[in-house]
């Protein structure tokens, strides 16, 4: 079953963050516990489906970028395992979960293949961090579009949202802002 959402909500973050720890926000090898837990608990449809999903943006790009980023926040309020296992949308060619990693002294992005969401637990998809990845744009991502979403959770549950087209500034790690020098994401 897909629900459509419109996810207009930075006020509902602020509400569901009051208790999450912001002294983690865009430190990769934090984000990377979501992404790759050790032996993972195994994503429900009942987790899935009690997902609040909120802040969700798609990052507005140059004309003629190749790629973008997708972010929000996920708050699963249930006392069961969700997994996001991939996304897909009109506005890429290829949408793949990503996360940065930190090689040699330089951050570089990875495909991941799930981000775990675990029970009363906040996930920020961001700039710097864990991100969904929009390849292979199909037209230009100017700031007050809308950009249609498909997430896939593991057991079978996706939610189709309409996400917002925003400038978002850099995460602080430099060489991230645009995502357009990825080239083709080959070796993931």
């Amino acid at each position: 079953m897909i629900r459509k959402l419109v996810l207009l909500a930075p006020l509902f973050l602020v509400a569901a963050c009051s208790d999450h720890d912001h002294g983690d926000h865009g430190d990769p090898a934090k984000q990377d516990a979501a992404a790759t837990p050790g032996p993972a608990a195994k994503g429900t449809i009942d987790g899935a489906k009690a997902m609040h999903m909120m802040d969700a943006r798609v990052r507005a790009m140059p004309p003629g970028s190749p790629n973008s980023g997708a972010f929000l926040s996920f708050h699963n309020p249930s006392e069961h395992h969700a997994a996001l296992i991939g996304a897909s949308s009109p506005a890429a060619k290829t949408v793949e979960l990503h996360t940065h990693v930190q090689e040699d002294g330089q951050f570089k992005m990875r495909q991941v293949d799930r981000i775990d969401l675990a029970p009363d637990k906040m996930v920020k998809l961001e700039p710097g961090g864990l991100h969904i990845m929009l390849i292979g744009l199909t037209s230009d991502l100017v700031e007050g579009q809308e950009v249609d979403l498909v997430l896939s959770f593991e057991g079978g549950h996706s939610t189709a949202l309409k996400v917002p087209v925003k400038k978002i500034e850099t995460g602080g790690h430099s060489g991230h802002a645009a995502h357009a020098g990825h080239g083709d994401h080959a070796g993931h």
